[in-house]
């Protein structure tokens, strides 16, 4: 296309999910979320791929995505602390797409025998931050990421059907059971662990969103909204 600021080339792939044979999916390398890929390795790891577009944004020097990813109405990654500065696609289970900020995301694993919870920050994402709670399930791979030595102080929870079953400092990671999934700690979330769990504790998680993931069959990450209901936006997240 030619525009006043000269050529333009712009590729559309056009879907038509009403056609039952038609499908609109995240990808990612499949039980191994902490793998950095390329589109095409992630591509070939699936059948029946028509076309794939990259999206979402990344930390270089971390494996994982910035924004959630949410995959047949489960939330496989939730958006890295800042969730409502990165616009994400969304659609629904009725076919409905829509772009929106995802705002005021709630997770927390509850300590049924106290009542104790303890708030979960982010799921699915490498961090080295000093005072956090990380939710590693086995979409992210075998084990928890190795803890960079400039973090002290770090703690791993495993949880294997709804009961904790270890506690120890985190180091070089810890395995991910299938029937469950380990906290990576820090600060005072470390010592909320160590002073209101003890293994052997029955809990639960508690996770909620807005929009409510449960409500959707896909969603990816992505940056500021550019465009809205046709008007080109002039303020910017």
């Amino acid at each position: 296309r030619f525009t006043s600021s000269g050529w333009l080339n712009i590729n559309v792939l056009r879907i038509n999910l009403e056609e039952e044979t038609n499908q609109l999916d995240v990808l990612f390398y499949p039980n191994n979320l902490g793998r950095k890929s390329t589109l095409s390795e992630i591509v070939n790891q699936h059948s029946n791929v028509v076309g794939a577009v990259n999206a979402d944004f990344f930390n270089m020097s971390l494996p994982g995505t910035l924004g959630p990813i949410v995959k047949d109405s489960k939330l496989i990654s939730s958006p890295f602390y800042i969730p409502d500065q990165m616009a994400v696609f969304n659609l629904t289970n009725d076919k409905l797409p829509f772009i929106s900020y995802w705002l005021n995301p709630y997770m927390a694993l509850i300590n049924k025998n106290s009542g104790e919870p303890l708030p979960i920050l982010v799921v699915n994402k490498h961090s080295d931050y000093y005072d956090t709670a990380v939710l590693f399930t086995p979409d992210w791979g075998e084990k928890t990421p190795v803890t960079s030595k400039n973090v002290s102080g770090a703690v791993e929870m495993t949880i294997q059907n709804d009961i904790i079953t270890n506690i120890q400092p985190a180091s070089q990671g810890t395995y991910i059971p299938r029937n469950g999934y380990v906290i990576w700690a820090t600060g005072s979330y470390a010592e909320k662990i160590k002073s209101s769990f003890v293994i052997g504790d029955a809990v639960s998680l508690e996770m909620s969103t807005t929009p409510d993931f449960n409500q959707l069959a896909m969603a990816v990450g992505g940056g500021a909204i550019l465009v809205k209901n046709g008007q080109t936006q002039t303020t910017f997240s």
